[in-house]
């Protein structure tokens, strides 16, 4: 579900990128993994690059504004200043910075005039190839109060694809749960099987992927589509 933003007041100039040209993204969320599975995934977009990630509130304020991102990517979640007040600041110390932020719910739209809106507001669950369309949308002038409407038009999700023609089916199921960031005893009951061969299992995907361990896995099912960001390390 996706909703809308906070807001503090009539809207303002922002600064917009051209169609076509490249949009710089600030990244904020507390999880190191869904920082790093949000920019395998921008990074993978001809017309996005992630300028830099941090783990907390107060960092992305600074970076923001001394980065001056086209979008600021932050997520409800974050700590000592959350992704909704870390918005509201930023439209205060700098209204022409657009954001983003992600949430693990959503806000109904009558809760605020569109005018006031100060924060795109996407659903950790909605999809990369929407979250993608948003941000390029936003960096182009797509005003905040216009999200929830667009994202409306959008798929609910993006078709998974086999990402890679080597695995089977059960290897990718073993990989979509791993991602969520089921353990061994999780993983075994899921799948009906002994932890031990679980184990077996997962050594033998590492060394047909040439991965290295559980997080590279988790990134690579991000990266070919087996599973989304905002999945990675929820279970």
């Amino acid at each position: 579900m996706v909703g809308i933003g906070v807001r503090t007041g009539k809207g303002s100039q922002r600064q917009v990128v051209s169609a076509g040209a490249q949009v710089r993204v600030l990244l904020g969320a507390p999880q190191l993994m869904l920082r790093q599975a949000l920019t395998a995934v921008l990074s993978g977009h001809p017309r996005l690059r992630v300028v830099g990630d941090v783990g907390s509130g107060k960092d992305a304020l600074r970076w923001a504004l001394e980065v001056r991102p086209d979008v600021t990517l932050l997520d409800e979640g974050l700590s000592r200043v959350d992704g909704v007040h870390a918005a509201t600041i930023l439209h205060l110390e700098a209204p022409q910075l657009s954001v983003v932020t992600l949430t693990d719910g959503g806000t109904d739209r009558s809760e605020a005039d569109e005018d006031d809106v100060v924060a795109a507001r996407i659903s950790k669950r909605l999809g990369t190839q929407a979250l993608v369309d948003v941000l390029l949308r936003v960096a182009e002038g797509e005003h905040p109060g216009n999200v929830p409407a667009l994202v409306r038009a959008l798929p609910r999700r993006r078709p998974r694809v086999p990402g890679d023609d080597r695995l089977r089916a059960s290897e990718r199921a073993l990989l979509e749960l791993l991602a969520e960031g089921s353990d061994n005893r999780v993983l075994a009951e899921r799948l009906g099987c002994t932890e031990k061969t679980v184990r077996n299992r997962l050594s033998d995907l590492y060394a047909k992927l040439n991965l290295r361990n559980r997080t590279q896995a988790a990134l690579y099912a991000v990266r070919v589509g087996i599973a989304d960001p905002g999945e990675v390390g929820e279970a």
